[in-house]
C-alpha cells in the first residue's frame, strides 16, 4: 500500500467499475459523473470498465450521460456470456475482467486505484499505489479477507454513516474513512427546471398533478416498493381527480405485473408506466412531478446502506418527497424542507403522505452536494 501524497493536478487516478457502459442503472451515472467530477478537480483519470455484449443500449457513453470527454474511458476485453443469464456467466465475467484490469495496473502508471469492486483490494496486490474503496453496502465478514483489506486499502470512502461505523467495528481507523454520500449534477436539473411547463405541455399534464417514481424497479433481487406505491395510489385516486401516476424505469420484465395490479386495483387508466431512459429524460419525468416518491422496503440495505440517487436528484427539483422512513433515508434527505417520511411497506401511511404532499409547494434546496462537491471532498481526503 502506498502512503505518498500527491497534488491533485498530477494525481494519475484509475477507476475500476465492472459495469456494463452505458446502462441504465443509477451506478453507471454515478461511476461516470465521478470520473468526470475527478477529471474537473485536476485529477488524470482513466476509467476501465469491461467490454461487454448485447448491450441493448447503443449510444456512446458520453452522449448518453451528457458529459464531456475529460477523462480516459477504457474496456478491457473478457468473457462475456451475463446477457445469456446462465448462473455461471457472471462469474467466468468477473474473473476474466480481473485478469485484464489486473494486466492493465501493472502496465500502466497510477497514483490511486479507486474501485467499488470488493475484488479489487484483494487481488490490487503489487500494483504500487494507493487503493480506495467506495463502500456501498457492509464490509464482508470472513476474518481472513478482513486482514488483507485492512492491509490493502489505503481510505475508504462510505456512502452512510451506517456504513462507516460497520468498517470502524471491523477495524479500520477512523481517520481512514470518508463519509460521502451520492450527489447530483445541479445545473442540469436547474436548466430542465426553467422548461417545466414546456415539458408537462409535451407530455400533456399541464392541468394533473403528476406523482412520479423514477428509478429501477427492482435492485439486487429486492423489490423497491411499487406494490405499496400502487395501492396508496388507489387509495387516494378518486379523491383527487386531477392526479396522474407516472412510474418510470424497469427492467420490463417486473411490469407486467404491476401493470395487472394496477388493473385489479382499477387505477390502470391513471397510471403511465415508462420504461427506461437515459439520465437527462429521467431527470426531465422528475422535474415535471408535483410529488415524487421513494417508499423504500424496510430491509437491512435500505435502511442503513442506500444513498440512492434519486433522492438526492428529487431534491434538486425543489418538489415534494415522499419517502419511507429509515436511517439511511433520513441521511440523504437531510434539511431537505419538503420531505415526508412516512412507515415504509404501508400503503395506509403512504397514502396519506402523498395527500399532505399535493397540498405543499416547491422549495430551493441549496445544501444538496453536486459531483463536484464529492469530487472534491474524496480528493482532499486522499491526497
Amino acid at each position: 500500500m502506498s502512503s505518498k501524497n500527491y497534488e491533485v493536478s498530477s494525481m494519475k487516478l484509475i477507476y475500476i467499475a465492472n459495469a456494463r457502459l452505458p446502462t441504465e442503472k443509477a451506478h453507471g451515472a454515478q461511476v461516470m459523473n465521478m470520473c468526470g467530477a475527478f477529471a474537473r478537480a485536476g485529477a488524470h483519470v482513466t476509467l476501465l470498465v469491461p467490454r461487454r455484449w448485447g448491450n441493448r443500449i447503443v449510444a456512446e457513453p458520453f452522449h448518453y450521460y451528457g458529459l464531456l470527454k475529460n477523462f480516459k474511458l477504457v474496456k478491457l476485453p473478457c468473457i462475456d456470456f451475463v446477457w445469456t443469464e446462465m448462473k455461471w456467466a457472471f462469474f467466468l465475467e468477473e474473473l476474466t475482467f480481473m485478469i485484464s484490469w489486473r494486466l492493465y495496473l501493472l502496465l500502466h502508471q497510477k497514483d490511486v486505484v479507486y474501485a467499488r469492486d470488493p475484488f479489487v483490494p484483494f487481488l490490487g496486490w503489487s500494483i504500487w499505489a494507493k487503493i480506495v474503496f467506495e463502500a456501498h453496502t457492509k464490509p464482508m465478514r470472513m476474518l481472513f479477507r478482513r486482514k488483507i483489506f485492512l492491509v490493502r486499502v489505503h481510505n475508504v470512502v462510505a456512502m452512510t454513516s451506517f456504513i462507516r461505523d460497520r468498517y470502524l467495528a471491523w477495524g479500520m481507523r477512523q481517520e481512514r474513512i470518508l463519509i460521502a454520500p451520492d450527489a447530483v449534477d445541479t445545473a442540469l436539473f436547474a436548466e430542465l427546471r426553467r422548461q417545466r411547463s414546456d415539458f408537462r405541455g409535451q407530455m400533456n399534464v399541464e392541468r394533473r398533478k403528476v406523482i412520479s417514481y423514477v428509478g429501477q424497479l427492482h435492485t439486487m433481487g429486492m423489490e423497491k416498493g411499487i406494490r405499496n406505491l400502487l395501492m396508496a395510489f388507489a387509495k387516494i385516486f378518486m379523491a383527487h381527480n386531477d392526479a396522474t401516476l407516472f412510474i418510470v424505469g424497469g427492467p420490463h420484465t417486473h411490469v407486467a405485473g404491476y401493470r395487472a395490479l394496477a388493473h385489479e386495483l382499477g387505477i390502470d387508466g391513471r397510471v403511465r408506466f415508462v420504461d427506461q431512459v437515459p439520465p437527462r429524460s429521467a431527470a426531465c419525468y422528475e422535474v415535471i412531478s408535483d410529488v415524487l416518491v421513494a417508499p423504500s422496503p424496510k430491509t437491512d440495505f435500505f435502511m442503513y446502506d442506500a444513498s440512492p440517487m434519486k433522492i438526492f436528484e428529487y431534491r434538486a427539483t425543489g418538489r415534494p418527497i415522499v419517502v419511507s422512513d429509515m436511517p439511511a433515508m433520513r441521511e440523504a434527505v437531510g434539511d431537505y424542507p419538503n420531505a415526508i417520511f412516512v412507515e415504509p411497506e404501508n400503503p395506509d401511511a403512504l397514502a396519506r403522505g402523498l395527500v399532505t404532499a399535493l397540498d405543499m409547494g416547491q422549495v430551493v434546496d441549496e445544501s444538496i452536494p453536486t459531483w463536484d462537491d464529492r469530487a472534491r471532498a474524496v480528493l482532499d481526503f486522499i491526497k
